[in-house]
């Protein structure tokens, strides 16, 4: 009969845990929301290499530095490679092809609510409109012009990885105004080089996408981060965020105001319709967007007018599933409009959302 010594971990859950074999930790950490899965790993050493542990499973890319042409590479790594390799999982990296190399090895942490989406540009005609440049959109499906999800998430993974955020980042005090933060945490514009292999490429080579990137609010991996990015190919310089789109009605709570019976009421238009509404929100938070964002546009207010066009799109279709007539709508424009005041130290604050 097997004996066992005595320990201590059944008194102590944490111990307890980490002497569970590896594929039973793994199985009950994928339980646990991406908070809880962070909660653990900061409780000790071995927790925090435990749950880097579970994270290694995720992980599909590698990153590498480039002091010749001074940008990230990222590229694919296989099962098999990735067995192979020595890694460092307290820090999340791996020994490249030169032994002094240093390689980064990416955890996509995605999140099961959270989207992607991309501003398009698109000025509005009319006397009250001119100041709308344009909406936000949920990325549903890639376009070849500009950058895919997973190139974004890729590019959001790199620049979260805890050994590349702390040397690109710089949020220290700017010491002329005693409470102002700098606008732009990031030292420079980070270069990306993706490698892959392109579907149009018949021998299928392997191909490069060029990106340059800047990359607002790597606080936390649960809050809204927003980017520029420029494909350096296709010359589209674009605006992005990786937003909670599935934000409940305890959490925040949208509003329209019924003049019939003068109240408010919920906007029951559907998912789709809150998801541009938060997105269009965040866009106008300082921590996400910084005022010089767009310094050639009204102090940096670029998306202070957005348009609504999938709440329109939904208002139109309810109309017409009531029995009413859609032309008598559709000239209609709905727009988020922003309006912000400045603190004594000249921060921006939304004042009023309309």
């Amino acid at each position: 009969m097997a004996q066992f010594q005595s320990t201590t971990t059944e008194n102590d859950p944490i111990n307890f845990f980490e002497s569970l074999p590896s594929d039973i930790s793994k199985h009950v950490l994928s339980f646990g929301t991406i908070q809880d899965v962070a909660s653990l790993s900061a409780t000790s050493k071995s927790s925090y290499i435990m749950t880097n542990k579970y994270h290694l499973d995720a992980v599909h890319d590698i990153a590498w530095f480039d002091r010749e042409n001074n940008c990230y590479h990222i590229k694919h790594i296989s099962s098999s490679q990735k067995e192979e390799i020595v890694k460092d999982l307290m820090c999340m990296t791996c020994s490249g092809d030169n032994d002094s190399s240093k390689q980064y090895l990416l955890t996509p942490s995605t999140h099961d609510t959270f989207k992607w989406a991309m501003f398009i540009a698109r000025q509005l005609r009319g006397p009250e409109l001119n100041e709308t440049r344009g909406y936000w959109k949920i990325l549903y499906k890639d376009n070849a012009k500009y950058a895919s999800r997973d190139d974004l998430t890729r590019i959001r993974s790199l620049l979260l990885h805890p050994q590349i955020a702390s040397e690109l980042l710089d949020y220290t005090k700017d010491f002329e105004s005693s409470n102002k933060i700098k606008d732009h945490p990031f030292k420079s514009t980070v270069k990306v080089w993706m490698h892959g292999y392109s579907d149009s490429n018949p021998d299928n080579e392997p191909s490069i996408i060029k990106y340059e990137v800047l990359f607002w609010n790597g606080a936390s991996i649960n809050q809204c981060h927003s980017f520029k990015i420029f494909r350096t190919d296709t010359g589209k310089t674009n605006y992005y965020q990786y937003f909670d789109a599935g934000l409940k009605k305890e959490q925040i709570k949208w509003l329209w105001y019924d003049n019939n019976n003068s109240r408010y009421m919920y906007y029951e238009l559907g998912p789709d319709v809150n998801e541009q509404l938060e997105c269009s929100l965040q866009g106008n938070l300082i921590y996400n967007y910084p005022i010089n964002v767009h310094s050639d546009k009204d102090d940096g207010q670029y998306f202070n007018n957005c348009a609504l066009n999938i709440l329109k799109r939904e208002y139109v279709k309810k109309i017409v599933d009531d029995g009413g007539d859609a032309d008598k709508h559709n000239y209609k424009t709905f727009i988020l409009r922003s309006t912000f005041v400045r603190n004594e130290f000249e921060n921006r604050y939304i004042h009023m959302l309309e």
